[in-house]
């Protein structure tokens, strides 16, 4: 747990929730507030992230993780 959010995450997936919105995330991972909602857009699309409001849902983790690997040229 963190200042900006909660979770309750396992290995196949989870919620995290946000304690501000959006913009104060996107301020605290040094980025525009448009960056991370054209993110979070992106991996709605993929079925990876469900977005409500506060509430952050991963229907899959490893899936994401792995998402995330290959962009950061990793996996």
């Amino acid at each position: 747990s963190s200042d900006v959010c909660s979770s309750d995450l396992g290995p196949g997936g989870g919620e995290i929730r946000l304690r501000g919105t959006k913009r104060v995330l996107a301020a605290e991972i040094g980025t525009s507030s448009e960056t991370l909602s054209r993110t979070f857009a992106r991996l709605r699309e993929a079925g990876l992230l469900e977005v409500e409001g506060v509430l952050l849902r991963l229907p899959d983790r490893r899936a994401l993780e792995e998402r995330f690997r290959r962009l950061l040229g990793e996996g």
